[in-house]
């Protein structure tokens, strides 16, 4: 009689959690695309009051973002400055920091901005 109840119990279990993950792959499946991918990228230096202030307002925003040290990676720096160049922004002196608000690979510079500027322009 015990190994029926085990048994029968097993058994319910078990098909228990073959329901529930089949509905839920299935949900996965169904999920729709919330829109155009976006990242936050700032470049900046540690010691810059601006910078430190725009990463506090997007911390208080919720928003995700990664940092680049201009002083401390050459790359990241020549990268910025290519950004700039790019959008018609590199022809003399900048004020940090720099923000790319990266829309499905496509570079949407900013420079100095407030918090504000950054929200409208993200999908």
């Amino acid at each position: 009689m015990k190994y029926l109840k085990f048994l029968l119990l097993t058994v319910f279990i078990g098909s228990a959690l073959m329901f529930f993950s089949c509905d839920k792959e299935e949900d996965d499946n169904n999920q729709q695309s919330s829109g155009p991918d976006y990242e936050i990228l700032i470049y900046g230096r540690p010691s810059c009051g601006n910078c430190q202030g725009f990463k506090d307002d997007c911390d208080a925003e919720g928003l995700d973002y990664t940092f680049y040290d201009i002083d401390n990676n050459d790359d990241k720096n020549a990268e910025m400055w290519n950004k700039l160049n790019e959008a018609g922004m590199g022809g003399g002196n900048i004020t940090l920091p720099i923000v790319d608000v990266n829309i499905d690979g496509e570079a949407n510079m900013f420079e100095n901005p407030d918090i504000g500027e950054v929200l409208d322009a993200i999908p």
